[in-house]
């Protein structure tokens, strides 16, 4: 009773926990509507899991969701609403003029607020209440032209933008960055913003252009929607330049629009292919956390997210932790919960003391030295890649010849700062076979091909295997060639490989196997691998991921499929993406390991730090530590067996030890309620036998998943010793208690006499030592022969010497079990005659 009271007081004070409130604004309608779509799944998903993950310390978050299109007030009266509603924070607008008017309104109602509107120039307040992150609009427009003309080469360029005064500050703001390389913009056209003849005027520019032969690239400046209709208009009217555009053309609103609207005889894929952007995040240079988050939101929504969702997520996160952090709760007053958020929010404008996001960093209001890299992705068909060279900026304080390496053509100067020229790798692994695995010396030996593309002068074979056992032979590639100024090189080996060589979470019996190598002497400002993941699974290339986060204490621990696999049958919005592990099955990889089977597996690329060695080049004041970019090929495998964990999910793991120990304790209670009846006597034996084997399960699971992350090897090995006797003691003391309910008890109820206690303990001995005998043989792996030897030996001599004790107890185990005779009989034994007088275990 105590423990449901408890547990239902938990339940209780997590239900009716008051929440913290956040409003959200987002064009949740009219023409971003998908942008809204984006930005509430990416908060959603993050607020789900923080309000199911929190302890009973931390109040759930509570979104209120306004929408910032179908809103006919002014943007103060948003701000006074949320304010009212009992807001302690705001994610929002989208709208980049709202954000701006909205920015005196947040300050006026002292109400904290992050965006992902982004501001026209770096410049805040020095007391802000309203936050962004990420790159201004004239810092995307500059860096777009600066590629466009300096890595690219295009000295030819034509920009469409939007009437009205930021599409004409915009188009101004490239014409001038590229008339600096002494490069002037051609030709250029307004258009009207979501007007109705947007598609004649495309129409009668695309005519121009054709009449014209017109050369060179098209900038497309706009939202999502504008963008899409101009781009699919332009390649209706039969113009095949290369577009070029900012962030808003790497979402998945522009590319949902451009499928909508599309009526060409040719795919969408050829009207997007080879056009060039730059975004805040691209997915295949993303590390880790980004490629967690991709995956999280695919099993969630079903579909791939865009760096609109990745962003909204990050905001979510950066909220969820700072109320973590400073232990706002229900209690504390509203404006004390505003000005709290605000003050920490603000210390939040450098490196340093940002918090992690998806793609490094989340630099709240960042100045220009420490503001977020962009990246510039190409459309192959409708999936947006990395383009083979991004620039990398140089830290502020690196020693560094910046001419030299400008000469050199290792970097660029880019909106008034260095930046290294990175070339890009797309690499890729393909396993042939696992054909060993050594689970005393911790390696599997793993056949594989690995393959790369690439531009540039570099060799991108020159690696180091990170979890090698030995050498790895890549002297003499299998076939290689050359596609213009791409290059590809394809090698076939084979190597032994440590397992578990990374802190990826895994469940306890799974091995991780697998192969990450970084190359041997350039960093990550010089070259980026890239995971192929178009060439690994050109038939579909979006799901060669990492798997979700997996962590016992938060997360699901890559278990209960068997359960995930019944509700999947009624909901297949959230089947799990896992079609690498999927052709590694199909593969038949680990077809000449016996016993173990694919469980998961993912390719991925996160950029590691390494120790400089004292090398001078990376010692010393402005010498940064050597960086790598590094690629993991990491294949999850398994006991090829039914496992509890099969079953249920890691997190049911702690329910199912608390409903053991409830029937546990009911057992004992029954034991004592009814000492003396024969039915509660099985009832409570009964509960022993379903608790005890239940308990030990899952506390031992928990214990050692929890080990498995956290602490040292060999404390899970001793863990593991334990939890493997324990199942040889339980089933041994349920023994001892079925002698002693189903033999014992009955027959001294029935004899009304006791059974001698050195009968029981040389029966309770047997049992356990027969345990003993087991422990011996397949817990520890020793052979039990001389052991069974010397006992056997021991038993017979004391057998032989109390050969007539035992014969007697024997024979009056049997005379009360069948009770020939009683107290008061005549007995007649040959030619004598008794009476029996008293009747004991050994005598009559």
């Amino acid at each position: 009773m105590i423990i449901f009271a408890a547990i239902h007081l938990t339940i209780q004070r997590k239900m009716s926990a008051n929440p913290i409130k956040v409003a959200v604004i987002a064009p949740l309608s009219g023409p971003d509507e998908a942008i809204g779509q984006a930005i509430k799944r990416g908060i959603n998903l993050f607020v789900d899991d923080f309000n199911e993950k929190r302890n009973l310390a931390y109040p759930p978050i509570q979104l209120m969701l306004v929408d910032e299109a179908s809103h006919t007030g002014s943007a103060e009266d948003l701000v006074q609403q949320a304010a009212r509603e009992g807001a302690a924070t705001v994610i929002g607008p989208w709208a980049q003029d709202m954000a701006e008017r909205m920015e005196t309104a947040y300050q006026t109602a002292q109400l904290p607020a992050l965006t992902l509107a982004p501001p026209t120039e770096q410049h805040y307040p020095e007391q802000p209440w309203l936050f962004r992150a990420g790159f201004d609009s004239s810092f995307e427009t500059r860096f777009l032209a600066n590629y466009v003309r300096n890595v690219v080469g295009e000295k030819t360029v034509n920009i469409i933008y939007p009437e009205g005064p930021e599409g004409e500050r915009m188009a101004a703001l490239y014409d001038e960055t590229m008339q600096r390389f002494g490069t002037k913009v051609l030709y250029k056209w307004g258009y009207d913003a979501h007007a109705p003849e947007l598609a004649a005027r495309v129409q009668d520019i695309a005519k121009e252009i054709n009449e014209q032969k017109l050369i060179g690239y098209l900038l497309v400046l706009g939202d999502a929607v504008d963008s899409a209709g101009i781009v699919t208009g332009l390649r209706a009217g039969n113009v095949r330049n290369r577009i070029v555009g900012l962030r808003t053309l790497a979402t998945a609103a522009f590319v949902g629009h451009a499928q909508r609207i599309w009526r060409g005889d040719a795919s969408l894929s050829s009207v997007l292919n080879n056009i060039l952007l730059v975004t805040p995040l691209l997915f295949d240079t993303a590390g880790e956390a980004a490629q967690q988050f991709n995956s999280a939101y695919r099993d969630a929504y079903g579909e791939a997210p865009d760096w609109v969702a990745a962003q909204a997520y990050d905001m979510a996160r950066v909220l969820g932790q700072t109320l973590k952090a400073l232990n706002i709760d229900e209690h504390m007053p509203l404006d004390e919960q505003r000005n709290k958020l605000r003050e920490r929010l603000a210390g939040m404008d450098k490196t340093e003391t940002a918090l992690p996001g998806n793609q490094g960093a989340v630099v709240l209001n960042p100045t220009r030295n420490s503001l977020p890299s962009a990246f510039v992705g190409v459309y192959d068909g409708s999936d947006l890649i990395s383009a083979l060279t991004q620039l990398t900026p140089i830290a502020q304080e690196t020693v560094v010849n910046y001419l030299q390496e400008i000469i050199e053509g290792r970097a660029l100067y880019v909106n008034d700062r260095f930046m290294y020229k990175t070339n890009v790798v797309y690499t890729g692994v393909k396993v042939d076979k696992v054909t060993s695995l050594d689970l005393k010396a911790n390696t599997a030996e793993i056949e594989f091909w690995l393959w790369f593309r690439w531009r540039g002068k570099v060799e991108p074979q020159d690696l180091v295997f990170a979890n090698a056992a030995g050498e790895i032979d890549l002297h003499k590639p299998e076939r290689e060639g050359q596609d213009g100024d791409m290059k590809y090189r394809v090698y076939r080996t084979k190597g032994k490989f440590y397992l578990d060589y990374t802190d990826s979470k895994r469940a306890y019996g799974s091995e991780l196997a697998g192969i990450s190598f970084r190359h041997h002497e350039l960093g990550r400002n010089n070259m980026m691998y890239v995971a192929d993941v178009l060439g690994m699974n050109p038939a579909n290339k979006k799901t060669l991921l990492p798997p979700a986060p997996t962590d016992t204490a938060e997360h699901e621990q890559a278990g209960g499929k068997l359960l995930k696999q019944i509700l999947t049958l009624f909901n297949t919005e959230h089947a799990r993406h896992d079609t690498l592990a999927a052709l590694l099955r199909q593969d038949k990889v680990l077809a000449p390991l016996s016993g173990w089977a694919v469980e998961n597996a993912w390719i991925s690329q996160d950029t590691v730090k390494q120790t400089a060695l004292g090398d001078p080049v990376f010692v010393g004041f402005g010498k940064q530590q050597p960086s790598f970019s590094q690629v993991d090929h990491g294949i999850l495998i398994k006991p090829d067996s039914v496992r509890v964990r099969d079953i249920f999910p890691a997190d049911y793991f702690l329910y199912l030890a608390i409903l053991a120990f409830m029937l546990a304790m009911l057992a004992e209670l029954l034991d004592y309620q009814h000492e003396n009846r024969q039915y509660w006597r099985v009832e409570s034996l009964g509960l022993r036998v379903v608790s005890w084997p239940l308990l030990l399960v899952a506390l031992g699971n928990l214990f050692l998943d929890h080990s498995l992350l956290h602490w040292p090897l060999q404390t899970t090995k001793n863990i593991e010793t334990v939890y493997s006797i324990l199942w040889w003691l339980i089933p041994a003391r349920l023994l001892t208690h079925l002698v002693r309910r189903f033999l014992w008890d009955p027959l001294e109820m029935r004899s009304k006499r006791k059974v001698p206690d050195s009968v029981k303990s040389l029966t309770t001995f047997s049992i356990y030592l027969m345990m003993l005998f087991g422990i011996t043989a397949f817990v520890f792996g020793q052979s039990v022969t001389s052991l069974l030897a010397t006992t056997g030996a021991t038993a017979m001599v004391i057998g032989l010497a109390i050969k007539n004790n035992i014969d007697n107890v024997v024979s009056g185990i049997v005379l009360n079990i069948e009770r020939p005779f009683k107290i008061g009989d005549q007995v007649k034994l040959k030619n004598a005659m008794g009476e029996v007088l008293d009747i004991t275990w050994r005598t009559t």
